[in-house]
């Protein structure tokens, strides 16, 4: 047999831990929901991080070419100048002028060559290449000529860079700047509802959860259980403690410790009369040694009063006699070295009588005291209360002895 506790204190007690059981089940659901929504979010978030940086780099990239066909056109540009001023020059010294004294001005608008010679080298350069020109007229034709095939290729490769450009500019601002950043306001929306939904996703979670947790430890319906408040104010100590001193006397019905009864062969002394049978004998004694009689028999030296015959027949009670039986033996009901179910059982309680009179002592006088745990009787007050307990005295009203005599039994 287990010596734990049992009874409505087991049920209780699985109750309990069921309870538990079911609120850490929906924890452990709770979890799982919320690590699943963890993994959908990081799933999201490498998406839309791939997504952007995929944007970004079209758009670095779209930004790159348009800058290259910028600096292609200037180049292109910056040769077709160069070209025109060659050009005039060798008008120029065609003509039999220098630069110096006509005074032209190049592709870019400025003056060239209105100074002195000593003003700049290019200017010295073309009245020095005029001088020397000048009386060669095939060859000034010849120059002009190639001069005028280069800056017609010149010009063509600048017309094609300028529209390569325009058609690349027109390209990136009016259709590619527009899906980039479109792209990128889609990933910043789809991270944005994919975090606001998971968050109401963990609210309505959350709630349920506290919800269904409040549902178990307390229920609406009574066919839903009692709730784990009404569970633990359902332990009865007492039934309990009944039902396992019955058990104990079921499972342990000899006693292990030393017998105070036994076969008078082995040395026992024949058992004291209990309380029954002391009863029952005085009962049976006094019936004999009075026995019934008429009230015509009643001896003539019994007193009479005439006064009372107003009040009804008088009443005579026969004279007393004095009891030739010897007083019955003292109550003997040993409570030291018996176990406590078998006090049960003999005494008909639902506890031993003598913890509940030690209990009523301490209970009546113990919280008037202070130390009495840390200190004890005396061993001859000890054994005295002992007896005295054994004897039955402890039924009498006015029951109470030294409290550390008590704490020492």
């Amino acid at each position: 047999m287990n010596d734990g506790k049992a009874g409505s204190f087991v049920s209780a007690w699985a109750s309990t831990m069921k309870i538990h059981e079911i609120m850490g089940e929906s924890r452990v659901r709770f979890a799982q929901r919320l690590a699943e929504m963890s993994d959908e979010l990081a799933s999201l978030a490498k998406e839309v991080e791939r997504n952007r940086k995929s944007a970004k780099d079209l758009g670095t990239r779209y930004e790159r070419a348009l800058q290259d066909a910028e600096t292609a056109m200037e180049k292109a540009k910056a040769r077709v100048s160069a070209v025109t001023e060659e050009l005039e020059r060798v008008l120029v010294a065609k003509e039999g002028e220098t630069m110096r004294d006509a005074g032209l001005r190049g592709a870019d608008g400025r003056v060239i060559g209105t100074g002195g010679a000593g003003k700049g080298a290019l200017g010295k350069a073309v009245a020095k290449g005029g001088a020397l020109l000048k009386g060669k007229p095939a060859s000034l034709q010849k120059q002009e000529e190639d001069i005028r095939a280069r800056l017609s290729m010149a010009s063509d490769g600048y017309r094609q860079s300028m529209l390569e450009t325009q058609k690349i500019r027109q390209e990136y601002f009016n259709f590619q700047l527009p899906r980039i950043l479109r792209s990128l306001k889609e990933c910043a929306d789809e991270i944005d509802l994919g975090t606001q939904y998971h968050l109401s996703r963990y609210a309505f979670l959350l709630e349920s959860t506290i919800l269904s947790d409040g549902a178990v430890l307390s229920p609406m319906s009574v066919e839903d259980g009692p709730g784990i408040k009404l569970t633990v104010e359902s332990i009865d100590n007492r039934t309990d403690f009944k039902l396992y001193m019955q058990n104990y006397a079921v499972a342990h019905g000899a006693p292990k410790g030393p017998r105070r009864e036994g076969p008078a062969e082995d040395g026992f002394l024949p058992p004291l009369p209990t309380l029954e049978t002391v009863q029952s004998h005085i009962s049976a004694t006094s019936s004999s040694v009075h026995p019934s009689s008429s009230s015509s028999s009643v001896p003539s030296s019994t007193p009479t009063y005439p006064h009372a015959q107003a009040y009804g027949p008088t009443q005579v009670f026969p004279p007393l006699q004095p009891s030739t039986q010897p007083p019955p033996p003292p109550v003997h009901t040993p409570s030291y070295g018996i176990p406590l179910a078998h006090l049960v059982v003999r005494d008909g309680t639902e506890y031993p009588k003598v913890l509940t009179k030690c209990a009523e002592a301490i209970e009546r006088h113990g919280l008037d005291n202070v130390g009495i745990y840390r200190l004890s009787g005396t061993t001859s007050r000890v054994r005295e209360l002992r007896a005295a307990l054994d004897k039955g005295v402890f039924l009498a009203p006015g029951w109470s002895v030294v409290l550390m005599v008590i704490f020492g039994s």
